[in-house]
């Protein structure tokens, strides 16, 4: 079962949305659901975790706050690019 796992973690790891969260969180997180589900089920009740996870602690900004935030800081003369950091 820790090669399945593995090769799970490895490919929720590898999506586009959660490439960025901490590796060990994600085994965490699978470890936990392995006990509750199914194998059939294992890799979608992680990816709903996690997408819970996501949901809660990240959010992207709307453009129009970013453009606010750039005028604001052109008006105020500082560099354009400080909005981005």
């Amino acid at each position: 079962m820790k090669a399945d796992t593995s090769v799970t973690v490895g490919r929720i790891m590898s999506s586009k949305k959660y490439r960025f969260l901490y590796r060990p969180t994600v085994e965490r997180i699978l470890a936990d659901v392995v006990k509750k589900y199914p194998s059939k089920r294992v890799e979608k009740e992680a990816r709903r975790k996690l997408h819970q996870l996501w949901g809660a602690y990240f959010t992207r900004p709307t453009f129009e706050d970013l453009l606010e935030r750039a005028v604001k800081q052109k008006e105020g003369g500082e560099d354009a690019q400080t909005v981005w950091v």
